[in-house]
């Protein structure tokens, strides 16, 4: 049995990870706007750096398989 996950996960986190990457640049815009509010609210900044983070790696990994 392969440990590589299926071609529809695959596709399944290609999409997440354009939700999140959509919902991260509103956020952005937020962050500009009501900097002390969005602070607040989202409170511990770790939760930024991991979604940043993880839709990075979501991007890498799509540019590295167009490549092969």
């Amino acid at each position: 049995m392969s440990t590589r996950p299926t071609n529809r996960f695959h596709t399944t986190l290609g999409l997440r990870d354009l939700l999140l990457g959509t919902f991260l640049a509103h956020l952005l815009v937020l962050k500009f706007i009501p900097m002390s509010l969005i602070a607040t609210v989202s409170g511990p900044q770790h939760l930024m750096i991991f979604f940043l983070s993880w839709t990075i790696s979501g991007n890498n990994y799509v540019n590295q398989k167009k490549g092969n």
